[in-house]
């Protein structure tokens, strides 16, 4: 049993497959304590996100997965969850009412204490990604929990989003609470008090500067080139654009010249639009007011974009409809040629070309989504928060293609929370 000071002890456990060829993670000790933030850190697809279902029990004899070795848990253990995509943690109409079986004004109270009381009456369909994010941490909040595991949930938000996370996390482990947290950037690590890297399936602690080493992305190293030269003809123009889902057009409709070429960075805090931009722009939402023209001609719904915009979503399992990797690139019509195995080879998905869409993790599944439309013969890259589940190196992969395909003519319109990799990219930064 758990003595007092530990919420969940594992020893010489081991995770692997039915058939017991692919080890997932090797036999490690590990022990969860009250009042302590525990950073889990490594590369894309190591077993991060495996380590925390096995945390929350999910890993089900039944589904194909075999745990080896002891886990002790603290009885009455309450255990609060934040996924990678939280729409998949909404099921109700309304904000208030994922707060059941709470009273509206109940639930506006609990929202109050994180200053989210203003999103009690709305939609969940209707939130940003981030604004989900918090939501669901709001909820987590509200059950009494002793531990809250939070799965990527950084990237979704603006940095000051981002700081006050990091202040409601320390007032929960003051108040006793505890927390594991997986990411890829360094926010969580520099205020955890643990630190783990799993590396090829082997769980180990780490000190705060070895894991700032391995998550810190240097752009001292990378391309720049922020070079308008070649932008010489209009490539998009947007004409008194405006609509419900982008607040500061109600004042300022959207005026923006985009030319060949063109890097163009979407900034702003949650919920102030930039993915309903780009979702306008993709033709998938009709916007209240405006016109946009593409090459001189009016765009009128989803048939005059075909072939010249291809959009990369937050949710990369919205975009993802064949059985494999390879097959993928056959249904977009997008030939799997010697630029398509580069690709992969480059996102470190070579070796996945016949695996299950199924099976990939969530960053697994962002880079395929990113390098089939990378290999689209499309004019216009839209990317809405492109770097979801990426690791540093293919963080710097990513950033050399963008900055590749910019410099053969194509036009790109990131949205993003990190200002740093906008910096470093985009020719012009818009505020939404």
């Amino acid at each position: 049993m758990c003595n007092e000071r530990n919420l969940i002890i594992f020893e010489q456990v081991s995770i692997s497959s039915s058939n017991r060829s692919d080890m997932i993670l090797f036999p490690f000790d590990l022990a969860i304590k009250f009042d302590r933030i525990l950073s889990v850190i490594g590369v894309s697809g190591s077993g991060k996100t495996t380590f925390l279902k096995l945390v929350m029990n999910l890993l089900r004899p039944e589904s194909g997965w075999i745990t080896e070795g002891k886990i002790k848990k603290m009885p009455g253990l309450r255990i609060g969850w934040i996924a990678q995509n939280p729409s998949l943690q909404l099921f109700k109409n309304f904000v208030f009412e994922e707060f059941y079986p709470l009273t509206r004004k109940e639930s506006e109270n609990c929202l109050s204490k994180f200053g989210l009381d203003y999103l009690a009456a709305k939609r969940c369909c209707e939130l940003s990604q981030g604004e989900k994010t918090l939501i669901v941490f709001a909820v987590a909040m509200s059950r009494n929990i002793n531990l809250l595991v939070m799965d990527e949930v950084m990237v979704n938000l603006s940095a000051s989003r981002r700081d006050n996370l990091k202040m409601w996390l320390k007032n929960f482990v003051s108040a006793g609470g505890s927390v594991i947290s997986v990411e890829h950037t360094t926010d969580m690590a520099e205020i955890s008090d643990d630190i783990i890297y799993i590396d090829q399936g082997r769980v180990q602690p780490v000190s705060g500067e070895v894991a700032r080493s391995i998550l810190a992305v240097d752009f001292s190293g990378l391309p720049l080139q922020k070079d308008t030269t070649t932008c010489n003809s209009e490539c998009l123009n947007i004409s008194g654009l405006s609509d419900t889902g982008i607040v500061s057009s109600a004042l300022n409709p959207l005026e923006l010249s985009i030319k060949k070429g063109e890097f163009i960075g979407l900034k702003g805090d949650n919920g102030t639009g930039k993915t309903t931009l780009l979702n306008i722009i993709a033709g998938l939402i009709k916007p209240g007011r405006g016109r946009i023209t593409c090459n001189g001609k009016k765009l009128n719904g989803l048939k005059s974009r075909l072939g010249k915009m291809s959009f990369v979503s937050h949710e990369p399992l919205n975009q993802l409809f064949a059985a494999t990797v390879s097959d993928e690139f056959d249904f977009t019509r997008c030939a799997f040629d010697g630029g398509a195995v580069k690709l992969l080879k480059d996102f470190n998905l070579e070796t996945l070309s016949d695996r299950g869409i199924y099976t990939l993790s969530y960053g697994e599944q962002q880079r395929l989504v990113l390098s089939v439309n990378i290999v689209s013969p499309a004019d216009i890259l839209l990317l809405d928060e492109p770097t979801y589940g990426m690791d540093k190196q293919n963080m710097r992969v990513l950033i050399e293609t963008l900055l590749s395909e910019k410099k053969k003519g194509r036009t790109i319109i990131m949205a993003s929370h990190d200002e740093s990799l906008l910096n470093h990219l985009a020719d012009r930064i818009i505020s939404i």
